[in-house]
């Protein structure tokens, strides 16, 4: 098991990419299903949590993870970290 260390920029790159998918898998655009980040705000009614570790690495790649998620834009992972 790894302690430590730092998020690289290819696992930040990943872990985005893993958000975006899985908002691509479980909140379809369209579809019976459809409705993307839309049904996806409506059903977290502005109350979305996260949570991982206290290591440092870990929390930088759940934020990387929410990003993608959310779509968030800009390359600052720093503000959604709580």
């Amino acid at each position: 098991m790894k302690h430590g260390g730092v998020l690289t920029q290819i696992g930040r790159l990943q872990a985005e990419a893993a958000g975006s998918e899985f908002r691509t898998i479980m909140y379809p655009r369209y579809g019976p299903a459809g409705g993307g980040l839309l049904r996806l705000h409506s059903t977290y009614r502005h109350d979305l949590k996260i949570y991982s570790s206290d290591e440092g690495r870990v929390q930088m790649t759940a934020a990387a993870f929410a990003k993608g998620l959310l779509d968030l834009e800009g390359t600052s992972l720093a503000p959604i970290l709580v």
